[in-house]
């Protein structure tokens, strides 16, 4: 988890991993980092994801729990894998 800045109202900016996950060919998985350096995530601010082949997939169902963030990825083809890092705001 990096601090990326910390605002005048005391709220943190930060990025944090999201770990490789293998996603099967057509199943909708979870993937998700957690922000240690926080309490409470308000908002997510980016996600950046990088698979493993030059497939497309989509993104959905942003979830917000304390620190975890987390996406659901649904693969447009043959099974890959997904990593990243996901940029947040909170306390």
């Amino acid at each position: 988890m990096t601090v990326l800045a910390t605002l005048k109202d005391g709220r943190i900016i930060a990025s944090a991993a999201i770990s490789s996950t293998p996603i099967a060919a057509t199943t909708p998985t979870a993937v998700s980092a957690t922000v240690t350096e926080l309490r409470k995530v308000e908002a997510l601010l980016s996600i950046q994801l990088n698979s493993t082949a030059n497939i497309t997939f989509a993104v959905s169902g942003i979830s917000i729990s304390g620190n975890v963030v987390g996406v659901t990825v649904i693969p447009g083809a043959t099974g890959i894998t997904v990593s990243g890092t996901a940029t947040v705001i909170g306390y």
